[in-house]
Formats: structure tokens, C-alpha cells, sequence
């Protein structure tokens, strides 16, 4: 996965960044540094990415998620 498509997948998710790392468990800056190219994406991040698109899920069922699991 390369950064530009990381960044793509995020909006295809219809979330923020912020949300996006709360539902993966990493730090925002972590998410930042990937989309930035300043480190490298994890292995996992792709398949975990298709499977969150897959699920169909609405940007608006993730981030009430984030609201209620990250208090």
C-alpha cells in the first residue's frame, strides 16, 4: 500500500485521520508519518483496510464506533 493510496482509502471510509487511527489502534501521528511517507505502512494495514471496506460500514457507523469505544 503506498501512501497515496492509504490517503484514498481513509476518504473512501468517509472518516478523519484522527478517527481512522482510533479505529486501528495507532496514534494520529503514526497515521500522519504513513500519509506523509516518513514511515513505512505495516504489512497488515492493506488487508485490514479491504476488510473495513468490505464490511460496508458508513463513515457515519465508524466514527459513532470511535465515539463510543474511545472515550
Amino acid at each position: 500500500m503506498t501512501r497515496r493510496e492509504l490517503r484514498d482509502t481513509i476518504i473512501r471510509l468517509d472518516v478523519s485521520a484522527v478517527s481512522f487511527s482510533k479505529i486501528i489502534g495507532v496514534d494520529d501521528r503514526t497515521v500522519r508519518r504513513w500519509t506523509l511517507g516518513e514511515c513505512p505502512i505495516p504489512a497488515w494495514l492493506p488487508r485490514f483496510t479491504g476488510l473495513l471496506l468490505q464490511s460496508k460500514l458508513t463513515g457515519h457507523d465508524l466514527r459513532r464506533w470511535v465515539e463510543r469505544n474511545t472515550r
